[in-house]
């Protein structure tokens, strides 16, 4: 059966992605893009009516400078003030891939984690020379609908080869540095076990799947299936839908407010 891919950012469905957000994480991806060169996403988070979440790979030793986030910004705001139109649109899976295999600002349609094998229809967002990706949220029809962008904070988490940005969308500039190697405080809130739980997961995605996959080969032996010499073959097939469905269940967490009241060198956020 055909099926139509929902990126790995999907939303919990109880708590569904606010359509402004949902774009103004495109524009926001194509500036940093622009700036950093910095094209693989990890995760995302949408579901806050003024705020969003924007995670990247990024190698680098040391964080984006300020100047860096000013640009960003800046570049942003400005595809904003352009207004241009945003494509949003159904296309096979196998055109998609031929269509866009040469980017569109750096990016391809997938992000990190492969689309599972069965997905023959993917959902395209486009916005022009900017940024494109599977994306089966809603979202605006033109880039001037969406209120500017402030980038409020940055998460630089170097062991994990990744950076974390917090937007927030028509707020005023405020004074002072934006970066940080840890979550600026917030109110306090008590805290519950679901945070630890969520950012293991995201921790130790490849871990945790690994280990499913070992104990459902012992199950299967346990229930007399021989499974020996297939065992890659079926690690290849299922390796994906597994890390897709663990980053969901993590994503799902974060969008229920799992998120910044631990200590910031565990890398929860």
């Amino acid at each position: 059966n055909t099926e139509t891919i929902a990126p790995f950012w999907m939303a919990s469905k109880d708590k569904e992605r606010v359509p402004e957000v949902d774009t103004a994480l495109h524009i926001l991806k194509g500036a940093i893009v622009s700036v950093l060169h910095t094209p693989i996403t990890i995760s995302t988070q949408s579901q806050k009516k003024d705020e969003g979440r924007l995670i990247i790979e990024y190698n680098l030793p040391q964080k984006p400078s300020d100047d860096e986030l000013r640009r960003i910004e800046e570049v942003a705001n400005k595809i904003i003030a352009d207004d241009i139109e945003i494509k949003s649109f159904l296309m096979p899976r196998e055109e998609a891939e031929k269509k866009y295999a040469a980017k569109v600002n750096e990016t391809f349609i997938y992000d990190r984690f492969p689309v599972p094998a069965n997905i023959l229809e993917v959902s395209i967002i486009e916005i022009p020379n900017w940024n494109v990706n599977c994306c089966s949220g809603i979202h605006l029809p033109r880039t001037g609908q969406v209120r500017p962008i402030r980038i409020d904070r940055i998460n630089h988490r170097e062991s994990k080869k990744e950076v974390e940005f917090v937007f927030v969308l028509g707020a005023p500039k405020t004074s002072g540095s934006k970066t940080s190697a840890a979550p600026s405080k917030a109110p306090a809130k008590k805290e519950t076990q679901a945070p630890v739980i969520a950012s293991r997961l995201e921790d130790h995605v490849p871990t945790v799947t690994n280990k499913i996959l070992s104990e459902m080969f012992e199950k299967l032996k346990l229930a007399g299936v021989d499974a020996s010499g297939k065992e890659d073959e079926i690690t290849r097939l299922l390796k994906s839908e597994v890390e897709n469905h663990l980053v969901m269940l993590k994503n799902a967490a974060f969008s229920k407010g799992f998120s910044a009241h631990v200590p910031a060198r565990s890398g929860i956020y």
